[in-house]
């Protein structure tokens, strides 16, 4: 009986290997980064904790620990985030160079029956923060008094003014078209911001502390 050798595949050529080799890296530098994109979160918004906005946003540029005002404000260049130092949670922020990662969105679905609001729908006294969101979206800033009774919503020049303990709207100040209010509600809404008008229709707008130089 004769005993035959065993079989042996031919090497496979280089032309051949390298290519699969290539594609396998790359497969598994593509599930890789898939997996550690599931991981961070992609936007923070106000509530969120210090390491959920390192985690979305990155170290910031400079932070700033300031008892005396009981505030910490975290810059990103011109953007900043501030937090509540005795939460650690955000309360404010100002976005006006568009380079935080920040999202703003309504709390809760429109209730059954009820139409949510138009995008730009003009805006009235006792208007919801919600429907604020949904007709104009994100503001690149949000900001408080000290008091924290009053939340302004900026909005290219103009500024929608809340009421923090039930969310509505309660002034404006409207200097450009980058929101709408009911034109027969729009003095009153002025005045509440502390509005005073000069030579007749000329009207004189004072913005809150927190955007002064800014709006």
């Amino acid at each position: 009986m004769m005993v035959y050798p065993p079989a042996v595949s031919p090497p496979r050529p280089d032309h051949l290997v390298a290519p699969r080799l290539v594609a396998r890296a790359a497969t598994a530098v593509l599930l890789a980064a898939v997996a550690l994109a599931a991981q961070v979160p992609a936007r923070f918004t106000l509530g969120d904790s210090r390491e959920r906005v390192r985690q979305v946003q990155g170290t910031p540029d400079v932070i700033e620990r300031l008892p005396s005002l009981d505030t910490e404000v975290w810059s990103y260049g011109n953007s900043t985030v501030k937090f509540d130092p005795r939460t650690g949670h955000v309360v404010e922020y100002i976005d006006g160079e568009r380079r935080l990662r920040v999202a703003l969105p309504p709390r809760a679905k429109p209730a059954p029956g009820i139409a949510p609001a138009a995008p730009s729908a003009p805006l009235s006294l006792g208007t919801p923060r919600d429907d604020v969101l949904r007709a104009y979206g994100r503001p690149w800033a949000y900001t408080r008094d000290a008091n924290a009774k009053h939340a302004f919503l900026a909005y290219g020049r103009s500024i929608v003014r809340l009421l923090v303990d039930d969310e509505r709207v309660d002034g404006w100040i409207v200097r450009d078209s980058s929101i709408r209010v009911e034109a027969a509600q729009l003095a009153e809404g002025e005045s509440a911001m502390g509005i005073v008008r000069a030579n007749g229709s000329t009207r004189v707008a004072v913005a809150p502390a927190t955007l002064r130089g800014r709006v």
